[in-house]
């Protein structure tokens, strides 16, 4: 994998078109990535929690209210998807997954051109 700074993470949709599948066997499928410090195993379901933040380091410099994460897995929960995160050592994966049957065209549009602004 390349290496991407924090101030610029890079979005990847996974393909969503394979000849000979339907789309209700389709699942949208985006990936965030960056080459940060990183978030241990421990924290990696809290950062979802309202108002959490993980303490010490280069966090405690950063203004913000620990609701970012909250929100974003709460609407990707709403619109039937789910958000997750992965992160071993330094740089973290979170990713995006959502049946595609429940994502019309110009909502996949949408979401491509906000992720790759």
């Amino acid at each position: 994998m390349p290496t991407r700074s924090p101030e610029s993470p890079s979005a990847k949709p996974a393909a969503d078109s394979k000849n000979g599948v339907s789309d209700h066997d389709r699942e949208l499928h985006v990936e965030i990535a960056d080459d940060g410090v990183g978030i241990a195993e421990p924290y990696q379901e809290s950062i979802f929690k309202a108002f959490f933040q993980v303490q010490g380091g280069r966090q405690d410099k950063a203004p913000g209210t620990g609701m970012g994460l909250f929100m974003a897995r709460r609407l990707a929960e709403l619109l039937g998807g789910r958000i997750s995160v992965k992160s071993e050592g330094e740089g973290t994966v979170a990713a995006l997954n959502r049946r595609s049957s429940d994502v019309s065209h110009q909502d996949k549009a949408v979401l491509g051109t906000y992720l790759l602004r």
